[in-house]
């Protein structure tokens, strides 16, 4: 399973990351990273695992960082539509479908 992001959820990890380097450590901003690549292990090896929302739409929540990883499968590519912070407006990322 090949997992593509789209570009505003790459810019959305990015800015994670970036908050948690400035604002907490580089050593939890790398927590995040590791529980997104965790994620991204799970959808690889079994890619129906996301709790499934709108239709052919599937989340998965970040272990230690209020993050959904939301995401499509598409053939054999698996599209990460949002990485997205619970406290922003839900959903408001449909537009990247």
């Amino acid at each position: 399973m090949e997992i593509r992001l789209h570009p505003a959820a790459k810019a959305e990890l990015r800015q994670a990351v970036e908050w948690y380097v400035r604002e907490a450590s580089k050593q939890i901003a790398a927590g995040l990273v590791d529980d997104f690549d965790h994620l991204q292990s799970l959808i690889r090896e079994h890619p129906h695992i996301g709790a499934l929302g709108k239709p052919g739409v599937r989340k998965l929540v970040f272990k230690r960082f209020p993050y959904t990883l939301i995401y499509r499968l598409r053939g054999e590519i698996a599209q990460v539509l949002a990485v997205a912070h619970h406290s922003r407006y839900p959903e408001y990322w449909t537009g990247r479908l």
